[in-house]
């Protein structure tokens, strides 16, 4: 295929996307010609912020001709696909040992998030993996803790409802409206330990992820992990809250509906989705999804939302234009994303007073009695910094830094 573009890339990435998700047997998208001379600039600069840098580079060195870019480009897009496998295949054996360690100790968990769509690539280490994710129950999180710190992990800081003595109802709404609670490695990286599946919304009173728990290869084992369909939710979630920006979202959207797509339970991912009160923002960032990775009737076997439902997610994300598609991340935000997409007016105003009105145990049990006003801002300061998911790391060594000064990603 050759196509000719003008001023942006992004027509050039989605067909490359598309093609992936597909798995076409013809030769992918190729470049004859742009007009542009920001244009490589563009390019590089999208595959790094989306996190597709393997996919389109390994696309370009299928062509049978040379792609109409230049060799210093190639060889940056070359330079960071390796950086992002390397990392990536790091992460992804850090989860498995983390798993195992775990389950050795009589410790359920399940595997979701990025590690868990890594499966489903020719090769996981493709897959840009953001952030390491393990669902366990509220009630094990201290014997979680304690067992993952055998293996090199360690927890900074106080745990408010743990030491206030909060019900696991309180540990799971504390993690959905303040701070997940993150593990460091020795390494550096970064484990999330979560006690729901969704983070948006209130927290379910019973994680029903555990009823259709399936096995995933991840690092070279299978291990535990949450079923395609709450993996479908979760990414259309995290889509959205993206202002369906990131592109790697889409992408594990549509390899899940191609791999899956006789055997999802469609009855079960509405369900779930209606429960959470987030069904409509789901429906329309993954008809979304399935525009731009060329999937056709996608949703085929879904019910279709009201129209004034449609409409309003539309105009909320400015569909219709790939404008936004671009090197600069978008975020909507998932206290914002949980107060527009989730339920009625009701479970709206209990999302947003959990979040600005933290229980008084849980101050108390992070910065002592006393001075609540001043406590309590701070504690909403203090446990909004660690929200944010960590970005991919870049090299960190002196001979890595040497070499990268001019490295693109960091303009």
């Amino acid at each position: 295929m050759v196509i000719l573009y003008g001023m942006r890339p992004t027509p050039f990435v989605l067909e490359t996307l598309s093609h992936f998700v597909r798995g076409g047997d013809g030769p992918p998208p190729g470049i004859t010609r742009h007009v542009d001379p920001s244009f490589e600039t563009s390019l590089a600069a999208l595959c790094v912020e989306h996190g597709i840098t393997p996919i389109i580079y390994r696309s370009l060195q299928r062509l049978a001709l040379p792609p109409e870019i230049s060799r210093l480009t190639l060889a940056r897009l070359e330079k960071h696909a390796a950086h992002v496998e390397t990392d990536s295949g790091a992460k992804l054996r850090l989860l498995k040992r983390a798993s195992i360690r775990l389950a050795e100790s009589g410790i359920a968990s399940l595997a979701l998030g990025d590690a868990l769509t890594a499966s489903l690539y020719p090769d996981p280490a493709q897959k840009a993996v953001r952030a390491l994710e393990l669902l366990v129950d509220e009630g094990d999180i201290k014997a979680a803790i304690t067992s993952l710190e055998e293996i090199g992990f360690a927890f900074a800081g106080t745990h408010p409802v743990l030491a206030a003595g909060g019900s696991p109802h309180e540990v799971a709404l504390f993690h959905a409206c303040f701070a997940p609670l993150v593990l460091t490695h020795t390494s550096g990286e970064q484990l999330r330990l979560c006690t729901r599946c969704f983070d948006i919304g209130l927290p379910e009173q019973r994680e029903r992820s555990w009823d259709r728990a399936t096995f995933a290869s991840i690092g070279g084992e299978d291990i535990p992990a949450i079923s395609w369909e709450d993996q479908l939710i979760r990414s259309m979630i995290a889509y959205g809250a993206t202002g369906l920006w990131r592109l790697g979202d889409a992408v594990d959207a549509g390899l899940i509906l191609k791999r899956f797509e006789r055997r999802l339970d469609l009855g079960y991912v509405m369900g779930r989705a209606r429960v959470r009160k987030v069904y409509g923002a789901v429906y329309v960032a993954l008809a979304y999804a399935g525009d731009l990775m060329h999937l056709g009737r996608v949703l085929d076997g879904f019910d279709q939302p009201p129209v004034t439902t449609r409409s309003f997610f539309r105009w909320w994300w400015k569909m219709g234009t790939l404008d936004y598609i671009t090197a600069v991340p978008r975020r909507t935000g998932r206290f914002a994303y949980g107060l527009i997409a989730c339920g009625g007016p009701l479970s709206k105003m209990r999302w947003a007073y959990a979040h600005v009105m933290p229980k008084r145990a849980w101050i108390e049990a992070k910065f002592g009695a006393g001075a609540l006003p001043w406590r309590w801002l701070k504690f909403l300061l203090v446990e909004r910094e660690s929200v944010a998911v960590p970005r991919p790391r870049m090299p960190e060594t002196a001979d890595e830094r040497a070499r990268s000064d001019d490295l693109w990603w960091r303009s």
